[in-house]
């Protein structure tokens, strides 16, 4: 195993999981709806592993062992609320199980759920809801004989023997059909929609605390993630800007609009010839830096910045509600928020030229 110290954070991930699904089953409210706490969690986990993806690539049994290995899966696998994170994940396992390194069946799975997320037939059958006879049964298929063909191959069951233990299972979980089943439909169409699994993506909401750090904290066996990133355009009018970002072998465009702890982001996931094709349009708008990810309560970035603004430290924490962001008790060794001050933005931190400059009007100010 590569690194011990992810794999005991992914564990914990998949405990907490696992802890709010037994308190909810004995609640009587699992499988009615996506019970907020729920939906909290799997969110707040799927951007921890995403971190952790950032740094190590999927999270493999050679890289952290089965256990952690089967715990990632279980998260990605929740992250119903996050379509861009699950297709991500499911190009890395593909590409892992294509060299055997990942087993096929978690592949399987998660190809299923995103298919019937995003409103297609699935081919493995493994995903399951409550039919208009108040049964579990699977999620529209393409057909019966070429599913359990499949279901075959991967040394599964066949679907009619699935659909019976899914049945006893839910007996045995005390799980009943919704009694608005109209309701629920409704509400589902709306969260697909609201979340971006159908074609119209709405831009997520970030909310996030920033300080500046006096030296960097003692941590043991962390991995930098290499960024370059570049500005395809930047609005003061309407305080829009239109980011490229590398991070090691991860591509992206982002759109955010706003300022302050609150801002609105769209992120989109690119080929690297889709990137580089780009890149030339951020010329005189780049920075370049190291990230560092510590996982915890809360996943904290922290960014050391190369030339021109080499020695600048800054650390980020993202939250899921205000509420949270709000109360969270920064650590001694955070010492300046920065979050209020509009040029300590990434895209306005391009004006400056020397960090002695820049570490002086942040004194200034705090």
């Amino acid at each position: 195993m590569k690194y011990p110290k992810i794999a005991e954070s992914i564990i914990e991930l998949k405990k907490a999981d696992l802890a709010l699904r037994d308190d909810l089953i004995r609640q009587g409210v699992l499988g009615r709806s996506y019970h907020p706490k729920m939906q909290q969690l799997h969110n707040q986990n799927a951007k921890m592993l995403n971190g952790i993806i950032d740094h190590i690539g999927y999270p493999t049994i050679e890289k952290v062992g089965q256990e952690a290995s089967e715990a990632a899966w279980l998260v990605i696998q929740h992250a119903i609320g996050q379509p861009d994170f699950m297709k991500r994940c499911a190009t890395l396992l593909n590409e892992a199980v294509q060299k055997e390194a990942a087993n096929p069946v978690q592949l399987a799975y998660l190809s299923d759920r995103i298919s019937v997320l995003e409103g297609n037939v699935q081919l493995y059958g493994t995903q399951f809801d409550w039919d208009d006879n108040n049964q579990l049964s699977p999620q529209p298929y393409d057909n019966l004989k070429k599913v359990n063909d499949r279901r075959k191959a991967l040394g599964l069951n066949t679907l009619e023997e699935q659909t019976k233990r899914i049945r006893w299972q839910a007996k045995q979980e005390s799980q009943s059909p919704p009694t608005d089943a109209k309701q629920r439909k409704e509400a589902y169409e709306a969260w697909r929609k609201s979340v971006g699994w159908t074609t119209e993506k709405p831009m997520s909401q970030e909310i996030e605390r920033k300080f500046i750090l006096d030296e960097f904290p003692e941590r043991e066996n962390l991995q930098p993630i290499k960024i370059r990133q570049g500005y395809l355009a930047i609005s003061t009018a309407d305080k829009t800007e239109v980011r490229l970002r590398q991070a090691d072998e991860r591509y992206t465009l982002t759109v955010k609009k706003g300022d302050g702890m609150v801002r609105q982001e769209l992120e989109t996931t690119l080929t690297k010839e889709q990137f580089e094709s780009l890149w030339p349009g951020t010329a005189g708008r780049r920075i370049v830096k190291q990230r560092y990810v510590l996982t915890g309560n809360y996943q904290m970035e922290i960014d050391v910045y190369e030339t021109p603004l080499k020695g600048l430290l800054i650390a980020e924490i993202e939250f899921e509600t205000e509420a949270d962001a709000n109360a969270f008790i920064p650590p001694s060794w955070m010492k300046h928020e920065v979050t209020h001050l509009n040029f300590m933005k990434n895209k306005n931190l391009l004006q400056f030229q020397d960090v002695n400059e820049l570490l002086e009007k942040v004194r200034g100010l705090l």
